[in-house]
């Protein structure tokens, strides 16, 4: 494998159970949704040169979508604002964070991926934009206190993801709310 360049990281790929910080090189241009399932990783780091990733207040995004890919589950912040121009939210981009108590998701998201937040057992409010239309199954399993504001547009279109998920504690809002 020596002199090889590694150019993209599929699903489950590396072990990262003993590592605190990801390192992204210039070379990566694809990142698979769950590269990175670990409860130990504290920081992503881009290469500045890299044209397709980037961090943004701990997050790991691709440029050209406006994806967010990863946010490290021993990150130490506990709120986040995630700024507009995130369309996605991947599956399993929030998974077990230890630390987040809210969130506010900005009004570009369009969609919250499979078990997005699953394990994030201190979250206690997120709020989720009028532009969502798709919300994976299990986004918000495991999270014991967390009660989510709605906005009431987003109930109108996937009311039947409310439905199915009873015990998710939410209430509607016609507005963002202010952290």
């Amino acid at each position: 494998l020596d002199n090889l360049i590694v150019t993209s990281l599929s699903e489950r790929a590396i072990d990262l159970n003993e590592h605190e910080t990801v390192y992204i090189p210039k070379t990566i241009s694809q990142i698979e949704p769950a590269t990175f399932l670990s409860d130990y990783i504290k920081e992503v780091i881009v290469d500045p040169q890299n044209p397709c990733f980037r961090t943004i207040d701990g997050m790991l995004v691709e440029t050209a979508t406006g994806s967010c890919i990863f946010y490290p589950p021993e990150y130490p912040a506990s709120s986040l604002i995630i700024p507009e121009g995130i369309h996605t939210i991947q599956d399993f981009a929030f998974s077990s964070c230890v630390n987040l108590k809210q969130i506010i998701l900005p009004e570009s998201l369009h969609s919250i991926g499979y078990e997005a937040f699953e394990h994030c057992e201190e979250l206690t409010d997120l709020y989720i934009p009028s532009a969502v239309s798709h919300i994976g199954d299990y986004a918000f399993d495991d999270c014991p206190k967390l009660r989510l504001q709605v906005h009431e547009d987003v109930y109108h279109k996937i009311w039947g993801y409310f439905r199915e998920f009873e015990e998710l504690d939410f209430e509607l809002v016609k507005k963002r709310p202010s952290m």
